[in-house]
């Protein structure tokens, strides 16, 4: 059921009206509605409290509470809670950035929303999940929910799973 939920999905994408010419295969659909991590850009965190924890195996947690705003390109992050992981100590990229609360990202048109956001640096991945709710991915005036939305960042590819619905010309705010 899901795997046609996303085949259906790709397919609905890909057949914009407009975009036919511009768009010939789901991965073409898909790339139009990601969000990209832009590599080796500084990353800009600001927050009203942070803590940072040094663990015994050397790797460094910094955790930023209270009206978080994160920049690192064109990309940006609000939410209530945001942890980096640096596993050989704070310095450099994080290696994984997990955001909470009130998730919005913001690039290029896009704009996601979830409960929580997990970044893997490493991976160049990230995914969307909302407890109890749907996350929503909106670029213009389609949106799609889903229980989970995965991203991966160096193609602007993205995955929804789990009760997906797509809105296309939706004038919907984002929840």
């Amino acid at each position: 059921m899901k795997a046609a939920a996303l085949a259906s999905l790709a397919l609905c994408l890909t057949f914009l009206p407009g975009s036919a010419a511009a768009q010939r295969t789901p991965a073409d659909a898909a790339e139009r509605m990601g969000v990209r991590l832009q590599s080796g850009t500084p990353m800009k965190i600001q927050s009203d409290e942070l803590d940072a924890v040094r663990e015994e195996d050397g790797a460094e947690r910094i955790i930023f509470r209270q009206n978080v705003r994160v920049e690192q390109g064109d990309l940006e992050i609000y939410c209530d809670w945001l942890e980096a992981l640096y596993l050989n100590g704070a310095g450099g990229q994080a290696d994984q950035v997990t955001a909470r609360g009130k998730v919005r990202l913001l690039q290029a048109g896009s704009e996601a929303s979830c409960s929580e956001a997990v970044f893997d640096n490493v991976r160049q991945t990230a995914s969307c999940t909302t407890k109890g709710g749907k996350s929503r991915l909106r670029r213009g005036k389609d949106v799609i929910k889903a229980d989970r939305i995965d991203f991966d960042l160096k193609t602007g590819r993205f995955r929804a799973s789990g009760s997906v619905e797509v809105e296309m010309g939706s004038e919907g705010e984002t929840e």
